[in-house]
């Protein structure tokens, strides 16, 4: 249950040639007996077809973390980290990084969007840690492409105690080190190797959440 009187909000937006990138704050639109203390979501768009989503996550007492996703087609599982969805001649890949060992359900969804509207049964995937924790993070990848083409391929790399991943899409390769220890929420989770800062910026904003 979302709390009505209270807002979350976009606290970093990016916009560039080569990558989006969004963070959204909404630890405080839920309720208090949760015990929420943080809900980063970052969304990375990598120019032309590649997202990434990336889920902050913490409690102050042990929880049961969830990721979901509602979808329209048919899912399967295709790896031990993958699944596909197909939707007539589209197909996304949906690779889970993180958490690395992870349980699965997929199944029908009531919604209700308010009182007194109808209710709406959703496809879901639901992606949880094997264990409770205090704190967790999801990360996704989301690759979207017409049925049969080739998806791209994910290895994960360390450096200086931080997790990197190289995507390699067609004939291009990227290279990202992530860093979820730093100082402020509203600082970016990522940091691309082997390329240059964008120097041409459509759109670039910080903020923070107002208060409750």
């Amino acid at each position: 249950m979302i709390r009505d009187e209270r807002k979350s909000a976009v606290i970093r937006a990016e916009s560039n040639p080569i990558f989006d990138y969004v963070i959204g704050d909404a630890y405080n639109i839920y309720p208090d007996d949760l015990g929420l203390r943080k809900f980063l979501r970052h969304i990375i768009y990598l120019k032309p077809d590649i997202f990434i989503i990336v889920d902050e996550l913490e409690t102050e007492n042990p929880s049961t973390f969830q990721w979901l996703l509602h979808y329209e087609g048919e899912l399967q599982k295709t790896a031990h980290d993958t699944f596909t969805l197909t939707n007539e001649d589209v197909e996304l890949m949906i690779k889970v990084v993180l958490p690395r060992e992870f349980k699965y359900d997929i199944y029908q969804q009531t919604a209700v969007r308010s009182e007194g509207q109808r209710t709406k049964t959703l496809p879901t995937l639901e992606i949880s840690p094997m264990q409770e924790a205090n704190q967790t993070v999801f990360m996704v990848i989301l690759h979207p492409s017409k049925r049969g083409n080739q998806h791209p391929t994910v290895s994960e790399f360390e450096s200086n105690g931080k997790m990197g991943l190289i995507i390699r899409d067609g004939d291009k390769t990227w290279k990202l080190l992530f860093d979820f220890a730093r100082p402020k929420r509203n600082d970016r989770i990522f940091e691309l190797l082997d390329e240059p800062e964008p120097v041409e910026a459509f759109y670039n904003f910080t903020g923070d959440l107002p208060p409750p």
